[in-house]
């Protein structure tokens, strides 16, 4: 959990985005591994910047968006902006682009950039 499943899924993004004709399928998937790598990311950093919020999902068994968007606002404050940023746009792709498809595969890889450095705190963190 966490950090491992982060970098999965920022690695399975990149490699679809690699692609070199992406169709529609594509861009909605990468979208949603994104936002994946994002979630894990968050989870993993809460572990040792929000342990409460980290205890409270596995108490529940699950975690939720509102538990993420706690989490995340906690750890921001410790880490810097940068969370804040990754999980926003990791979550705009989840909406945006996994439920509405509505990104184009340019606009998800100049998104890119932030979920990387999200997922890299967390591995560093």
């Amino acid at each position: 959990m966490g950090k491992e499943l982060a970098v999965a899924f920022l690695r399975e993004a990149e490699e679809i985005l690699g692609k070199p004709k992406l169709r529609l399928e594509d861009v909605i998937q990468a979208c949603e591994k994104l936002y994946k790598a994002a979630e894990e990311a968050v989870k993993g950093l809460a572990r040792t910047y929000a342990s409460d919020i980290f205890r409270e999902a596995e108490d529940r068994g699950r975690w939720t968006v509102t538990m993420l968007e706690r989490a995340q606002r906690r750890i921001s404050r410790k880490l810097g902006d940068g969370v804040r940023e990754g999980w926003d746009v990791a979550y705009y792709l989840h909406v945006a682009g996994f439920h509405e498809a509505k990104p184009d595969a340019e606009a998800v890889k100049s998104r890119l950039k932030p979920i990387k450095n999200l997922v890299n705190m967390s591995v560093e963190g």
